[in-house]
């Protein structure tokens, strides 16, 4: 069959209102296709628009600093400093000897240090904080350790 007489016939069946169920992109009257004659239509049906208007992405917030973890009354102290403002949410995590981490405190608020109670002899216990900002989370901080 000729490419003219295969062209009549796409456009018969377009008259008729059949469907195509291919998942190959079809080319435009422009002659384009693949991405770009998916990309030209998809706002005319529906699709996003761009209004010209960029997102605000908010930033990552800085990645805050273990400062010490000492022993303290038969348990352990964490210090340290968030190097950031504007945080929602601060995470204290801790593992024990060759354990996995796991968050042991939250805050809500501006802490810059925990008194942790569950961490008691015998073990080595290492922590790491991480913040979050507007839903955006910071990298680890270091990592210290201690004895109980």
């Amino acid at each position: 069959m000729s490419k003219l007489a295969l062209l009549f016939a796409a456009v018969l069946l377009a008259g008729c209102g059949s469907e195509s169920t291919s998942t190959t992109p079809a080319a435009d009257d422009t002659g384009v296709t693949g991405d770009a004659a998916t990309d030209e239509t998809s706002a005319a049906e529906g699709g996003t628009e761009d209004t010209g208007t960029p997102e605000v992405a908010v930033a990552a917030p800085k990645t805050p600093q273990m400062v010490s973890v000492v022993k303290m009354a038969g348990n352990l102290h964490a210090t340290w400093k968030n190097n950031d403002t504007g945080l929602s949410k601060i995470e204290l995590f801790r593992k024990k000897d060759s354990g996995e981490y796991a968050v042991a405190y939250t805050y809500t608020k501006l802490a810059t240090s925990q008194h942790d109670v569950g961490a008691t002899a015998p073990g080595t216990f290492c922590y790491k904080v991480r913040t979050t900002r507007g839903g955006v989370q910071s990298e680890f901080s270091n990592e210290m350790c201690g004895t109980p």
